[in-house]
């Protein structure tokens, strides 16, 4: 999904630089004449690219907001909705990887004891 964002964004910023200044309201001071490249179109100066350059950091940034809040509000739905084990099933479902820790649980009990003891036994 970011990469589809990123995409449209700078699809956005192409857009913006290759349009003539006057299409997006920049307009020459008075009596004074705007640079051009060598095909003759008019170039953006300096403090109009760095505006441009603001304005799609903006919007990338608005955009990176909504896509994040909305995967949060769908990473939730899914979690509290999916991927849940219902409340009457709790007790009778037990997966593997909790055995393991059981068992792992018991033998840091054992390790636990074992280290105090020898511990205890140092002069």
């Amino acid at each position: 999904m970011n990469a589809l964002l990123y995409q449209s964004v700078s699809a956005v910023e192409t857009f913006l630089l290759s349009s003539p200044p006057g299409l997006l309201g920049f307009a020459p001071p008075p009596g004074s004449i705007p640079d051009t490249d060598g095909d003759g179109n008019v170039i953006y100066s300096e403090r109009e690219e760095e505006e441009i350059n603001k304005g799609i950091h903006q919007l990338e940034t608005l955009l990176e907001n909504g896509v994040d809040k909305r995967f949060d509000a769908f990473e939730l739905y899914v979690l509290r909705n999916i991927l849940v084990v219902p409340q009457d099933l709790v007790g009778w479902v037990r997966l593997a990887h909790h055995k393991v820790s059981l068992l792992n649980c018991s033998l840091l009990q054992i390790l636990s004891r074992t280290q105090g003891a020898l511990t205890a036994l140092e002069p």
